[in-house]
């Protein structure tokens, strides 16, 4: 997963691509586990997994994480 820049009021999003189309993920932001809602959307196609952060803010910040059941990668989230 690549770091992410993105502008405060702004969106962003993180990508990461599974070996198997069925693959489950699980989004993580500091050990936290993230939910969809308002502020995270969690998408799959095909491959590829995604997380979007809407209306960002400077608090938004940090390491996130990616988990499989055999693998983890992780970005850091940087808002201007």
């Amino acid at each position: 997963m690549e770091p992410v820049v993105a502008e405060e009021f702004g969106e962003a999003i993180l990508e990461v691509e599974v070996s198997l189309e069925c693959g489950e993920v699980q989004w993580m932001r500091q050990g936290v586990v993230i939910h969809p809602g308002p502020k995270f959307t969690l998408k799959q196609s095909g491959q590829k997994r995604s997380l979007t952060i809407h209306k960002l803010a400077l608090s938004d910040r940090g390491m996130y994480s990616c988990e499989t059941l055999h693998d983890r990668t992780q970005a850091k989230l940087s808002v201007e």
